[in-house]
């Protein structure tokens, strides 16, 4: 949004505590060591953390101790990742917080 009215897309200065969110969404292909081609997609939910989160060789931790996800980007964590490549025998969720994986209420 623009609720300045300066003609540019409003961001807070830090976006730790902001609720701020992305997704990524990728897909590859690529030829294994088989030579077979392969077929790779990539879908991950990334926030903005809390004030009070903390970092800790990484991982950012909720006020009471509960894991939020990988650190990215500063202030950013991954609360979930999901992979599907058939190739490799991957499929599904990789990765979801403890803490939960809604990208709503942080």
């Amino acid at each position: 949004m623009d609720c300045n009215l300066d003609g540019k897309l409003d961001r807070p200065a830090n976006y730790r505590g902001s609720g701020a969110w992305c997704t990524n969404h990728w897909t590859n292909t690529y030829v294994n060591d088989n030579g077979q081609q392969c077929h790779y997609d990539e879908f991950v939910k990334i926030v903005a953390v809390p004030l009070n989160a903390v970092v800790k060789d990484g991982i950012f931790y909720n006020a009471d101790g509960t894991e939020i996800g990988q650190s990215i980007w500063g202030n950013f964590a991954i609360i979930e990742d999901i992979v599907n490549d058939p190739c490799a025998n991957v499929k599904g969720v990789q990765y979801k917080s403890p803490d939960h994986s809604g990208l709503g209420n942080w």
